[in-house]
Order: C-alpha cells, then sequence, then structure tokens
C-alpha cells in the first residue's frame, strides 16, 4: 500500500504498511457478489452491510443495528433542540443587553429570556419531530402536535391572563 511521501523524506522513499488479518468466525449480512460481497439494497432504496466479530443470531445483529440507530436518533434530536434553544437564546440576548441600562434589570430579562428560548425550543421541537413522523408513526406525531398545541396555548393564556390583573391575598 502506497501512502505518498511524507516531509522531511528524499524524493523517491515510499512509505510500505503491512495489516495482517487472522482467520476467524464473522457474522455478516449483505450479499453476495461472485468472491466478495456488496451492501444488500432493501426494497424502498436504503442498503444493509452488518458486520461481527464472532457466530451472532441475524435477528441479534438487526436488533444491535435498530438499537444503535435509535440512540443516534435521539442523540441528533437533543442536539438539535440544544442548538435551537441556544439560537433563539443568542436571538433574544439583545434585549437583556438592552435591559443592562439599568444593573440588576438586565440579568432578570436575561433569564425571563432563556425561559421564552426553552418553551420556544421545545414547541418548535416537537412540531418539527412531530413532521417526520407523520408518514410512519400517524398517531405518535398528531400526540406530539397535540402536545405542542397545549403548550402554545398554555403559554399564551398564561402570557394574556397575567397582564393587567391584580391578585387579592385577602
Amino acid at each position: 500500500m502506497y501512502l505518498g511521501s511524507v516531509a522531511g523524506n528524499v524524493a523517491g522513499d515510499v512509505r510500505i504498511a503491512m495489516l495482517v488479518t487472522y482467520p476467524t468466525e464473522i457474522s455478516l449480512v449483505a450479499r453476495q457478489v461472485a468472491n466478495s460481497f456488496r451492501p444488500y439494497k432493501t426494497s424502498v432504496g436504503g442498503t444493509i452491510s452488518l458486520l461481527h466479530a464472532g457466530i451472532i443470531p441475524a435477528d441479534e445483529m438487526f436488533q444491535t443495528a435498530v438499537d444503535q440507530n435509535t440512540t443516534l436518533t435521539w442523540i441528533l434530536r437533543f442536539v438539535g433542540f440544544i442548538m435551537m434553544f441556544f439560537g433563539l437564546r443568542m436571538i433574544l440576548n439583545i434585549l437583556s443587553v438592552t435591559a443592562d441600562i439599568i444593573p440588576f434589570v438586565g440579568s432578570i430579562v436575561g433569564a425571563g429570556a432563556s425561559v421564552v428560548a426553552f418553551l420556544v425550543a421545545v414547541i418548535v421541537a416537537f412540531v418539527i419531530i412531530a413532521f417526520a413522523w407523520i408518514f410512519f408513526r400517524p398517531l405518535l406525531a398528531f400526540g406530539l402536535l397535540v402536545v405542542a398545541a397545549a403548550a402554545t396555548f398554555a403559554v399564551f393564556w398564561r402570557g394574556k391572563g397575567s397582564k393587567g390583573e391584580v391578585v387579592s391575598t385577602s
């Protein structure tokens, strides 16, 4: 295997690497083509190619792949939510910077902006996830849309109910 010349070597030097793989038992899910294997093309256009060391039943290999995909999906959803929250927080940061004219008011407005950014990020994340699931899991998508609508209604209803009201403690 030629890896090219590296800085400091004389022109014409060749670096060679050797890799030895000893015979072992493996489990493979793929399509056999002559003396080789290619990823299996599914009827919906995806590909499957799984390789594990040792003898593992096919259903266990598929379950491991499903579990890995589920974990990755939830990690990506969480990262997307965090990015949305921080993006909204940065947009709303202008309010706390403006309110910093009065020393302690800026931190109070900043805390309120963080709460608003969190609530909006939760609602938007639920809507995005619901639209992603609308064709594959319509009941779950509908449930998420209902939760997002209820949260939106609660935020606006709570906001309208607190304007101009005086609470009496007598």
